[in-house]
């Protein structure tokens, strides 16, 4: 009997798939295989009708509390920056392999591509990145090219199902193209994969694919902005009339009261009246009879309009998870306690954003990268989201080291000088430094 019978009790069915883990000598496993039947779940395509990509980025374009959420978060989360975590050699290797990100097969560098991917991740629920293999080996992934969200998704056969294995994972991917685009395969589809003539067939390894929130069997998630769709398009239907409103009944405009009983108004006298007005200009001084009375007509309380606009506005905010200060960019009078409290729950969602995307890069791309370079992978470690100035920053750290929490040192002020974009200290002046240091304590 092996070790494999003696681990697993009994040889694997045949249609079981065998995985591979690791484990390090404290404990975790370093090479133990272990067996998995079929789950009996069954994965189905969704049938619930979703909101189109197209329209989700019109949403995106067109409305400014919507566009000015999704950069506002995007940012936020980019300022904080990251770190790589793990041996030299490996954050050295994959430091080099993220800055050449975009000069062999991609167009994008590796910060745009990032702030690409999180954007995509709040407009459209998904982001897409291929991975580019190396010519000489398929496996060796040498550079990343994003991907249009609105022109992928999943392979499907012939009944418009998503095809997948007997495990429940996608057996790959489509690209949509244009009409008048032809596609070029170059990679042979499974069987039960049905394609159309502008159609392109990606194979799982090749695509990295990035889910914010995912409900029921995980196929298509959601974003920020799907939840308040509705709201967006109400509101802009509603600054679309209000707009028109305005320009009818918003403005004061000239009227004139024809005759009386006395004076029976003539169709000639009212199409004189008329155009006499209509070519009035602020200089102009009228006289007429007494029986035609002039006057103003002006809106009445169109600031109520106005109310349901807000309404609106708040409703997406509160869907988007934006504090209002933040999302709309006015100081409006907000209690500070309250504005914490929001800018808190706040940051813990970019967090969990963060999280969901971190995941992917190190399962999808750090992990194959790290395999077939022969090399440990790293993690990464994100900063921390910070919604305060400068100030406040060195005001706590200077309270932090009066109260004997924080010992000043080298390392600490390398990380002062990074977070504050500070030059580092150079050589020399670092062994001047450490003269006076040794010669004032004797």
């Amino acid at each position: 009997m092996g070790l494999r019978d003696i681990i697993l009790g009994s040889p694997p069915k045949p249609n079981a798939q065998i995985y591979t883990a690791s484990y390090d000598l404290a404990g975790r496993s370093m090479q133990k295989e272990f067996s998995s039947e079929e789950p009996i779940t069954v994965k189905t395509t969704p049938e619930i009708r979703k909101v189109s990509k197209e329209e989700l980025e019109a949403a995106y374009r067109n409305e400014p509390t919507v566009f000015n959420i999704i950069n506002k978060a995007t940012q936020m989360i980019m300022y904080a920056g990251y770190r790589l975590i793990g041996s030299q050699k490996s954050v050295e290797f994959f430091e080099k392999f993220f800055n050449s990100i975009g000069e062999i097969g991609g167009e994008l560098e590796w910060e745009e591509m990032l702030t690409r991917i999180l954007r995509h991740e709040m407009i459209f629920g998904e982001a897409w990145v291929e991975k580019i293999p190396s010519v000489n080996n398929k496996d060796k992934i040498v550079d990343l090219e994003i991907v249009d969200p609105k022109k992928m998704d999943y392979a499907r056969d012939s009944t418009d199902k998503i095809v997948l294995t007997k495990f429940g994972r996608p057996v790959g991917y489509v690209l949509t193209l244009p009409a008048s685009y032809s596609a070029k395969q170059r990679y042979a589809p499974p069987p039960e994969v049905s394609l159309g003539p502008s159609q392109v067939y990606y194979p799982p390894e090749r695509v990295a694919h990035f889910k914010l929130y995912t409900v029921g069997d995980g196929f298509y998630p959601v974003g920020l902005i799907e939840p308040a769709y509705t709201t967006i398009v109400r509101k802009l239907n509603m600054e679309e009339a209000l707009a028109n409103a305005v320009n009818r009944t918003g403005f004061p405009r000239m009227r004139a009261a024809i005759g009386d009983k006395d004076h029976e108004p003539t169709d000639e006298l009212i199409q004189r009246v008329v155009e006499r007005i209509k070519n009035m200009d602020h200089m102009d001084v009228v006289g007429y009879p007494y029986w035609i009375d002039f006057g103003i007509i002006e809106a009445r309380r169109p600031e109520k309009l106005q109310e349901h606009l807000d309404y609106h506005t708040n409703q997406i905010i509160t869907a988007m998870g934006l504090p209002r200060a933040h999302a709309t960019g006015q100081g409006e009078q907000t209690n500070r306690a309250t504005l914490n409290r929001q800018e808190y729950i706040m940051k813990r969602s970019l967090k969990d954003i963060i999280r969901r995307t971190v995941r992917v890069i190190e399962k999808d791309i750090i992990d194959p990268v790290a395999k077939a370079n022969n090399i440990s992978p790293v993690k990464i470690l994100w900063g921390e989201i910070a919604i305060e100035d400068l100030d406040s920053r060195a005001s706590r750290l200077v309270r932090y080291a009066k109260a004997g929490l924080l010992t000043p040192d080298k390392g600490i002020e390398a990380l002062i000088r990074k977070i504050e974009e500070l030059p580092e200290v150079s050589k020399s002046a670092d062994k001047n430094s450490g003269k006076r240091t040794s010669s004032s304590d004797k």
